[in-house]
């Protein structure tokens, strides 16, 4: 079976323009160069197959999705192009419109590029330095503002843990002469933690040393953020002391030698510091945190609105420039990358419903409202062919993947030389054919209009229209060449040659290779 792939492609201004330049260097080397022009490519399979009597025609959907209607009931008679099921695309059209605005945005912003500065697009871009020089200011007075709240909230929760330590602290020296005086281990092991609690708070006069009350007072007086920092870790520490004492209080009330002691107040006071004391290291520990992450929230948005404003005064400084080759260039990709999510969601919404690829009459339906499908699986619908006769031809495994069911295809019937009709293809059967050790598809192609005198085993020879790109940049496949994984070109520019990498799409045996991204229409691009 013979195999092939033929690109075709129509011109609309000029196919393009081949000279011969003088390349500088060593010696005088003449290059022939193309120049980049746009065009129309149509892809298409060609192969031979074999007339053959009409067969049921079985429907899968080719995306997966959520049966949302059901147009036909089993027996009747459709014609081709009728509305068979439907998927769900709320969801899809929705991304499908995500697409289109992206599309659009990208092809004004190429536009204006274009367009070059003017005195109104600086004055634009001058007023948003300026909106985001404001946005600055407001971001570091908000941020200041916040810290200061979070500073406040800390002082109160300093103010009241100093009176919880104060009153911790007494209760605990009236216990030392009521049940701690004598030289017992559990009376000198007291007096020594309530010594160091004391110390953490009140300090060391005689040694000039500062307690947490000191640090707070301080921060009371003058509170500044280093001064609150600093008496919120000495009175968490002194808190931690004292909470030890309280702590190793209750536990020695708690010995038979105590326990009966022991009156009810001073228990009931006892618990009251212990439950004090740790809701004052909670708030502490809350104050720190708090003041912590609202650090953190303020450089963030900082950060964000100086990005924003050295953004805005890059902008401004490319628009005073104008635009240069390479930023047309980027943008130009992006405008081509965003239609090919259009033209792919396109086809996807168009996927979504199932349509008579011919007429006939409808057969089983396998689907339901509300049922999940999935993509290439079971058949939905199947359809008994008006036609007598059909088209099998078997596609070649490297051609299979650009054909699909709908593709048009031109019919050349041996025994009608003179004569082109028209069909569809209707049906790709998943699954392979071995052929002389080779991997083949058989493809099921559907006329459009029956033909008086075709009889079973005929030969025909089928085009397969698999694809269409209108108005793209088009160069020779011999202008191209490979560099690791890159599609690379030479330009020939201000007589010089540059190495540039391009992305290709569509390409054929006529030399003939869409040009995604990389180059623009008019540069010359040397042909080996």
């Amino acid at each position: 079976m013979k195999r092939k792939i033929i690109i075709s492609v129509i011109i609309v201004l000029v196919l393009g323009i081949v000279g011969w330049v003088i390349f500088k260097g060593r010696g005088e080397l003449p290059q022939e160069f193309f120049v980049v022009v746009r065009g129309d490519i149509v892809e298409e399979v060609s192969e031979t197959g074999t007339v053959k009597p009409a067969e049921d025609v079985d429907l899968r959907f080719e995306i997966s999705g959520t049966v949302e209607k059901v147009y036909v009931f089993e027996g009747d008679e459709v014609k081709q192009g009728t509305r068979l099921v439907k998927l769900y695309t709320g969801k899809l059209y929705s991304q499908y419109l995500q697409a289109q605005a992206s599309h659009n945005q990208a092809k004004a912003e190429l536009d204006q590029l274009k367009a070059g500065s003017t005195p109104e697009k600086i004055q634009v871009a001058e007023q948003i330095v300026a909106n985001a020089e404001v946005v600055i200011e407001d971001v570091k007075a908000k941020a200041e503002n916040d810290l200061d709240e979070k500073y406040d909230d800390a002082l109160v929760y300093l103010s009241n843990a100093t009176s919880d330590a104060n009153i911790a602290l007494a209760n605990l020296r009236n216990f030392e002469p009521k049940y701690f005086y004598d030289s017992s281990t559990i009376s000198t092991v007291f007096r020594s933690r309530e010594d160091v609690a004391r110390d953490a708070f009140f300090g060391i006069s005689g040694l000039g040393i500062k307690g947490a009350k000191d640090i707070v007072d301080e921060a009371i007086s003058d509170p500044s953020h280093e001064n609150i920092d600093n008496a919120l870790i000495d009175m968490r520490n002194a808190i931690d002391k004292i909470k030890e004492v309280l702590d190793y209080t209750r536990e020695a009330m708690s010995e038979s030698t105590l326990r009966e002691k022991v009156t009810a107040a001073d228990q009931a006071a006892l618990d009251a510091d212990i439950s004090n004391t740790n809701i004052a290291l909670t708030n502490i520990s809350t104050a720190q945190q708090a003041i912590a992450s609202q650090k953190i929230t303020n450089q963030k948005n900082i950060n964000s609105a100086e990005n924003t404003l050295a953004k805005a005064e890059d902008d401004l400084a490319d628009t005073k420039a104008g635009p240069r080759d390479v930023d047309i260039a980027v943008y130009s990709a992006k405008v081509d990358k965003a239609r090919a999510s259009v033209v792919e969601l396109q086809q996807k919404l168009s996927d979504a419903t199932l349509k008579a690829p011919i007429g006939g009459v409808v057969g089983k339906i396998n689907v339901k409202i509300g049922e999940t499908v999935i993509a290439g699986g079971e058949r939905a619908i199947s359809l008994i062919s008006a036609s007598k006769f059909q088209i099998e031809v078997d596609i070649y495994e490297e051609d299979i993947v650009r054909v699909d069911t709908g593709d048009p295809a031109d019919i050349s019937v041996v025994a009608f030389p003179d004569e082109v009709l028209k069909g569809k293809v209707i049906l790709i059967d998943p699954t392979e054919k071995i052929i002389d050790r080779v991997v083949y598809y058989e493809v099921t192609v559907d006329f459009e209009e029956p033909k008086q005198g075709i009889k079973p085993m005929m030969t025909a020879d089928i085009v397969i229209k698999t694809a269409f790109r209108e108005s793209v940049l088009v160069i020779p496949e011999d202008a191209i060449y490979r560099e690791d994984d890159k599609f690379m070109v030479q330009v020939f520019k201000d007589d010089e040659i540059e190495e540039r990498e391009i992305e290709v799409g569509l390409k054929g045996s006529d030399d003939m290779v869409e040009v995604i991204s990389g180059l623009e229409e008019g540069e010359k691009v040397v042909v080996e």
